[in-house]
């Protein structure tokens, strides 16, 4: 039969377990917790690369280059003439 320290030992042990499981799932729902912040994170940031990439074709194809060009550097090409509107005050 078991004696009364053996019971008390068994209680400690059970009790020592059930702290060290919830103290681990609670750290489990944490990271958890982190990984869906981090996800949704990730989601965002790969989205703004995908933009930025679209972009950056736009930005360096010959029709937008060509583009600004002419608007802020009066670019003109052979064989054209060029204008300029002058508004009187």
């Amino acid at each position: 039969m078991a004696n009364k320290y053996d019971i008390i030992i068994l209680i400690a042990i059970m009790i020592f377990s059930l702290v060290v499981t919830k103290n681990r799932i609670d750290k489990f729902e944490k990271l958890s917790a982190d990984e869906q912040v981090l996800k949704k994170e990730i989601d965002l940031r790969n989205s703004q690369n995908k933009y930025l990439k679209e972009k950056t074709k736009v930005l360096a194809s010959d029709y937008y280059i060509e583009l600004i060009a002419r608007s802020k550097l009066a670019f003109v090409k052979d064989g054209e003439t060029a204008y300029k509107i002058v508004e009187n005050k």
